[in-house]
């Protein structure tokens, strides 16, 4: 029998048991004798005998699993949801609801059980009441610390990252995103405590701790020691409570084990993160560079010096943005572009204040004139569901894999405004649609893994412009995607133009028919600002120069080896030294920004 079977065969004996118990007490009164002499062995009229009271074994066995298995579900639903909740509480929130919470199970964890459940229910009235809350309260810890682990590792994925980019409340997460990845683990923990409740009941009763008035399994094995059953040859008084509760908890053990999911992708641990602190005002001089010394009336983000550490040994931090400046216009589409690890989707992340470390920020992210590193969470969050939007990078896994594509889109909507379910759904049919998915009406049926890469994609991008935000942050939307993808997608985003648009990608194709301007970034800072047109026809920095120049289109004349990422020297100088013709000893210091041509350029050749 194969790991399948054997987990049938545990739903289907648990399914006979509950039968059993609720049918046996009114069919065996048919087919069977209810009363007979005590201690009367195994015979036609009594299957399994008649114990010390002249009672029917059989007919007492299925009432008396009525009793069993109601104390064992009246103690471990209430456990496993408690411990459900506060497990998915402490690995969400973390910090000091995470401390609270594991002190919490630790404490209970460390307690010895059944001595406890002796001194309670000695000290209480035996019964149904006193038993069954005494059990609860002692079995939640290990159903909390293990759903705790499980929500750690669901919290670090993108889906999550990006639901968080909606602007919803933490409950609204934490009920339709990391309860629906849990839940096969929370049904295989209440399983599990079933079977655990139901042995310590059997305990309690065999101690005579039980309930005096109704029989449960664990009563008929007290009641058969009493009598001497083991002593006197009474076999038919012990072994079938014995038999009863061996299978019964056999059966939820296998049905527990057979809820249990697969073991989730790892994520990364977060901590609190420290915005704003040690910041440095930053100039005008700056402010009026990046925004080309025009529309500055119409700049919609102006990021001024934002930098950004994260720490390591020995009291040390890495520079992983270093004084990064740009600006982004109403309805304005920015390409931000350069090489693997300089920084561009760590810097979306940081603008929308989803840092997933404990990361040190200071500089100044203004939006419509408010520094977003100033606002409280509830601020922000607020801000995250009304005013931005955010396209993560990774496709496959920032979709919900147990959620249909429509529900998520539609649920973007409602984030975003009150409305009705059907007209969220109407709205959610409509862009889809419009983002060149056919035949909507079942597709939005339709879970993830039934999309390809494109489609995921254009989902993604239907969730983030139905929101109608006034800033759309979009991280490598073509990642992955065929020059047939691509065509159509860039079709689709031209159709936007009231969208200001800042996008983040390796695709220099795509940046150039797409972005009003481009903004280059390498060795985690911004080195030059520039209109699509000057940047493609004339590039100002070394970098850039290189960037272009190694194109397949343009005769890949350089190899462009990626800048070594070392804090130290991004802070004393350029960032492309070691790899700039160009490079002088004064390029050990750190280059400002310059302004040439209508351009912004931090390099020590446009001092002049």
């Amino acid at each position: 029998m194969g790991r399948h079977g054997i987990f049938t065969f545990g739903h289907v004996v648990l399914l006979s048991v509950i039968l059993s118990v609720l049918s046996g007490p009114v069919l065996g009164p048919i087919f069977f004798n209810t009363r007979g002499r005590p201690f009367l062995p195994p015979n036609f009229s009594h299957p399994l005998g008649v114990d010390e009271l002249g009672r029917d074994v059989l007919i007492l066995l299925f009432e008396s699993g009525k009793f069993s298995l109601a104390v064992g579900l009246a103690a471990a639903v209430p456990a496993t949801l408690f411990g459900a909740v506060v497990g998915i509480a402490s690995g969400y929130f973390r910090g000091r609801t995470d401390a609270v919470s594991i002190v919490l199970c630790d404490v209970f964890l460390l307690i010895p059980g059944l001595p406890l459940m002796i001194v309670v229910t000695s000290y209480l009235k035996p019964g149904f009441r006193s038993i069954a809350p005494t059990i609860a309260v002692l079995s939640w810890a290990g159903t909390a610390r293990v759903v705790r682990a499980s929500v750690m590792q669901v919290r670090g994925m993108p889906f999550i990252v990006a639901t968080r980019a909606l602007g919803v409340s933490h409950f609204h997460i934490m009920l339709r995103h990391v309860l629906p990845h849990v839940r096969q683990l929370v049904l295989a923990r209440g399983c599990l405590a079933v079977s655990g409740a139901m042995l310590a009941e059997a305990g309690l009763s065999f101690l005579g701790l039980g309930d005096p008035i109704r029989s449960s399994w664990g009563t008929m094995l007290y009641n058969a020691f009493s009598h001497g059953a083991v002593v006197n040859g009474f076999y038919w008084l012990y072994l079938p409570p014995v038999f009863c509760i061996s299978l019964t908890v056999l059966a939820f053990t296998l049905s527990g084990l057979a809820f249990e999911p697969a073991v989730p992708r790892s994520g990364a641990f977060r901590v609190r993160i420290r915005y704003g602190r040690d910041s440095t005002p930053c100039s005008e001089l700056t402010a009026s560079l990046i925004c080309n010394q025009t529309d500055t009336q119409n700049v919609i983000l102006s990021v001024r010096s934002l930098t950004v550490e994260f720490p390591e040994s020995n009291d040390m931090h890495r520079c992983v943005l270093d004084h990064v400046d740009f600006c982004v216009r109403e309805q304005e589409k920015v390409a931000l572009i350069g090489e693997t690890g300089s920084g561009k989707s760590l810097l979306l992340t940081t603008l929308l204040r989803l840092l997933p470390g404990d990361a040190r920020v200071s500089g100044e992210i203004l939006f419509r004139g408010r520094n977003l590193l100033q606002l409280t969470n509830k601020q922000m969050r607020e801000l995250r569901r009304y005013r931005l939007a955010y396209v993560p990078q990774t496709a496959g896994n920032a979709l919900n894999p147990v959620l249909s594509i429509g529900f998520q889109v539609a649920e973007s909507i409602c984030s975003n405004c009150r409305t009705s379910r059907s007209s969220a759904y109407a709205k959610a049919n409509d862009f889809l649609h419009r983002m060149g998915i056919r035949e909507v009406d079942l597709r939005r049926l339709d879970y993830p893994h039934r999309y390809s890469g494109g489609m995921k994609q254009r989902a993604l991008l239907a969730m983030a412009l139905a929101r109608e935000a006034d800033l759309l942050l979009v991280d490598e939307p073509t990642k992955g995607l065929d020059y047939k993808a691509k065509n159509e997608l860039l079709n689709v985003l031209t159709e936007f133009r009231d969208e200001a648009i800042l996008m983040v990608t390796h695709d220099l194709w795509f940046a150039e028919r797409f972005a009003d301007r481009i903004a280059v970034m390498t060795g985690s800072t911004v080195v030059e600002e520039a209109s699509r047109k000057h940047f493609f026809s004339n590039p100002l920095h070394p970098y850039s120069q290189a960037l272009l120049a190694a194109l397949p289109s343009r005769g890949m004349k350089v190899a462009l080896a990626p800048t070594p990422r070392n804090a130290d020297r991004q802070k004393t100088g350029c960032p492309f030294q070691r790899e700039c013709r160009h490079a002088t000893g004064r390029c050990l210091e750190r280059p400002p920004l310059f302004l040439r041509d209508g351009c912004v350029v931090r390099c020590w050749l446009y001092a002049s």
